[in-house]
């Protein structure tokens, strides 16, 4: 949502808008980067429901990518690699969910892949952008339930915090 802010944010989408309107577009001067973490950055392949209702294929096709870039932002997309999807055949509507098969049914519904290896939501496919400073971590999980192991416990959030400071810094 954060590309589609600033991109829905410029007289370039809305020209019918002469003046800076604060309560619906964003001032891009005060914006430096964009850092996803675990976001499905790219829509399902068609023919697939969008759990976003179009947001995420608008998005994709009004700022593709890093589209951003030349005006000066960075972007920093975070991955987790920690489980790979494997399909479930519960028995019973009471069975647990594994984790392996909430990832497949996520998996699925985001890529269209449910064998996909990601955080346990996003596949790693979805996590990066095209010309975005990509950092893929090993055994990262999607969700706070893995407090230890999430984008942001203490085991990680050093590793894409520092990218994004030295990009902060680089545009001070």
């Amino acid at each position: 949502m954060a590309r589609a802010s600033i991109g829905y944010g410029t007289t370039e989408v809305y020209p019918e808008r002469k003046e800076f309107d604060s309560a619906v577009q964003v001032d891009k001067k005060d914006i430096f980067g964009i850092v996803t973490l675990g976001a499905p950055n790219l829509p399902p392949p068609e023919g697939l429901m969008d759990m976003t209702r179009g947001a995420l294929r608008i998005t994709n096709e009004l700022f593709p990518a890093a589209f951003h870039l030349p005006n000066g932002l960075f972007y920093l997309t975070v991955g987790g690699l920690a489980v790979t999807g494997e399909e479930q055949v519960r028995t019973t509507p009471f069975e647990r969910t594994s984790v392996t098969g909430f990832a497949f049914n996520s998996y699925e519904a985001v890529c269209g892949n449910g064998s996909a290896t990601g955080d346990g939501v996003v596949p790693i496919e979805s996590s990066h952008l095209d010309d975005a400073i990509q950092l893929t971590l090993d055994n990262c999980f999607h969700s706070i339930n893995a407090l230890d192991k999430w984008y942001g416990s203490d085991l990680f959030i050093d590793k894409w915090h520092s990218l994004m400071l030295d990009e902060l810094d680089a545009r001070m």
